[in-house]
């Protein structure tokens, strides 16, 4: 499915579509790069708003305080600590936003 992401020029989404291989990069680091990309702000928005949040999300520091409220936590860095959280994480936000962008089925 990675393969799929790079057929559709997206880098950055092709690393990071299967959480289960070994990671090179803190889970926080991961979650900083989708932070980046406004396809991933647009979804935030979507999954602030089903969690009845209404919000405009307009840079990174935008999208990263969403993430940490739809997580409950204060920093991202408690997803390379928390395995329970890690997996949260991974369930609710990443997972879904991979498949949202038709890599996965």
């Amino acid at each position: 499915l990675a393969e799929d992401a790079v057929a559709h020029g997206d880098e950055q989404l092709a690393a990071l579509i299967d959480p289960l291989r070994p990671r090179t990069q803190r889970l926080s680091t991961v979650c900083a790069m989708m932070c980046q990309q406004e396809k991933f702000w647009r979804f935030m928005e979507g999954l602030a708003r089903a969690g009845g949040l209404v919000v405009a999300i307009v840079d990174k520091d935008g999208c990263a305080n969403i993430v940490r409220q739809c997580l409950g936590i204060e920093s991202r860095r408690q997803l390379d600590a928390d395995p329970e959280l890690a997996s949260r994480f991974h369930r609710e936000i990443r997972l879904p936003y991979v498949e949202s962008q038709g890599l996965m089925v």
